[in-house]
């Protein structure tokens, strides 16, 4: 058993990379089934319109605005990626699925240091393969596959630091790069560093001496934010009256751990007492204590590793608790996505767990000369089952891209015969820019900038932000958009007789959107006669005719 769990990087062979490979294969091919049938949702095309931009400085200057609220890395390497590979849908998700693949190589990486071929394996394939948030980040063109990946390095710098005691001056500089890439990736790469740091500390505390050099290392990464505080101060107006994030729920916080509820007391407990009976041992082991087995020196070794690796594991699995308490007692930025990192918690959870398995050697070996032909060698079958679920998890990447529904073109139901000559005015960012983006018609629709009634309590929680993000993206891209984002009263003078895309108004102030402009302007104002024609994907579509 010991034997089986204590394979470290040293036994490893060329062969055994095949496994990451073909996840990267998977995840891949995933990432493109899944992306032919969707399209561009409004947090991509801000995305979008970003990296598409042909000047960097500019771009640089245009993220500094309220178009999106995130720190500058994930935008300058898709910028790069999009001048090599163009910025349609699949180029920039697979961007995406690529650090998603290059943050499962280093989880697996580091995990296979410490654990067998087949618990490493089968632990990270589990979390990469069914994970619903990993798998919708695999084909989407945001950050969080990018923030996963940092966060990878940062487990696998973690493990290297634990595997001695005096680290050298590479390694101390690498932790300023890692961590410095953690915080300029997202803004909870703050969060996630600081989690790192901690754990570093227990575990220093636990296996002294303490080292000083590391954890300056990672502040020192901190400081790299500097260059970014004043776009970041400006940033901070979208939350300005109000932030577009909800209040989170008890529920809310035990989705974010991203495993079932049925499994979650078990992988916690389990965890736990793998984490306690390893400090136990360690320490008494040292202490000569009579009560516990003996252990060969390198037994100890990896014992201390696994704990180590359990400390940063429990220890990221405190920022969404932490984040959640912060909610409600400051502020809510409690985002299910922002919390993407924990999946390597549950990865080195499940491969303690499975460490404890009598799982077999990775390679096949000779037949068993005494094994009657037709029989299969004992070695053989035990093979039989992680193979098996290799094969499984192999395929969960594509199974998922395979029953991704279709989604229709947007706007594809906007030309009611009749009608399909007038401006639609859509009162809800989200629907606005997929339809300005892929309409063959962009010059139909129209986004009403309303100051006025952005600030009405009636109007939801995205309102303040969505105003600012619309009106940064006209005022940085004129040429795109400054015919179509107009103020009310311009639009208004503008047209005499206009459609408006009315947004669902079973909603209250709570509703993260609920955009009140068309009834607090248009309806029930003796200036316009209004009249609904139909119902297009949810919304109600409105005729209004100015009474001029």
């Amino acid at each position: 058993m010991v034997a089986s769990s204590r394979q470290t990087t040293d036994g490893q062979t060329k062969s055994e990379f095949l496994l990451p490979l073909a996840a990267t294969v998977s995840l891949l091919f995933s990432c493109v089934i899944t992306s032919r049938k969707k399209y561009f949702w409004n947090d991509e095309l801000l995305s979008f319109y970003l990296i598409s931009d042909p000047s960097f400085p500019h771009m640089l200057g245009a993220l500094g605005d309220t178009i999106n609220n995130a720190p500058p890395l994930y935008f300058t390497a898709g910028w790069l990626w999009a001048r090599v590979f163009g910025p349609s849908e699949v180029s920039l998700r697979l961007f995406s699925s690529l650090t998603i693949c290059l943050a499962f190589t280093m989880t697996w990486k580091a995990l296979r240091s410490t654990y067998s071929f087949w618990s490493a394996s089968l632990a990270t394939l589990a979390v990469f393969s069914f994970s619903d948030l990993i798998l919708q980040q695999n084909a989407e063109a945001r950050f969080y596959g990018l923030f996963l990946a940092v966060c990878s390095f940062g487990l696998a710098h973690y493990v290297s630091l634990a595997r001695t005691r005096t680290p050298s001056l590479m390694s101390v500089a690498l932790g300023v790069v890692i961590h410095a890439l953690m915080i300029q990736t997202h803004l909870f790469g703050f969060v996630y560093s600081a989690a790192i740091l901690l754990a570093l500390l227990i575990q220093d505390l636990c296996f002294p001496p303490l080292r000083p050099k590391t954890y300056l290392s990672i502040l020192s990464g901190w400081l790299t934010f500097v260059p970014w505080i004043g776009s970041f101060l400006k940033q901070l107006a979208l939350a300005d009256p109000r932030s577009w994030i909800p209040t989170p729920s008890l529920s809310d916080l035990v989705h974010a751990l991203t495993l079932p509820r049925d499994f979650f007391i078990v992988f916690i407990t389990a965890g736990l007492i793998i984490l306690f009976y390893n400090a136990w041992c360690t320490r008494a082991h040292g202490a000569q204590k009579f009560l516990v087995p003996s252990l060969v020196k390198e037994d100890l070794e990896r014992v201390r590793v696994e704990t180590s690796l359990l400390i940063f594991a429990y220890a990221l699995l405190t920022v969404p608790v932490a984040v959640w308490v912060f909610s409600h007692a400051i502020e809510p930025i409690f985002v299910h996505r922002y919390f993407i990192p924990i999946s390597l918690s549950w990865a080195i959870i499940l491969a303690a767990l499975l460490s404890r398995l009598p799982l077999p050697s990775p390679a096949f070996h000779q037949p068993d000369p005494d094994t009657p032909p037709g029989i299969l060698s004992p070695m053989t079958s035990q093979l039989i089952i992680p193979l098996s679920l290799t094969f499984l998890f192999l395929v969960g990447p594509l199974y998922y891209g395979l029953k991704f529904p279709r989604q229709p073109l947007p706007g594809a139901r906007d030309d009611i015969p009749g009608y399909a000559d007038l401006p639609i005015a859509v009162e809800f960012s989200h629907p606005f820019l997929q339809r300005f983006h892929y309409s063959s018609s962009p010059h139909r629709y129209f986004f009403v900038l309303d100051w006025d009634a952005a600030l009405n309590k009636r109007s939801g929680l995205f309102s303040p932000g969505e105003y600012r993000t619309l009106d940064a993206l006209t005022r940085n891209y004129p040429a795109i958009f400054g015919a179509n984002i107009l103020q009310y009263d311009a639009f208004v003078r503008r047209f005499n007789r206009f459609l408006v895309l009315n947004y669902d108004q079973n909603c209250t102030p709570k509703h993260v959107a609920c955009p009140v402009w068309y009834e607090l302007r248009i309806e029930g104002n003796l200036a316009f006669r209004t009249r609904k024609i139909d119902r297009v994907d949810g919304l109600d579509l409105i005729l209004v005719d100015a009474q001029r």
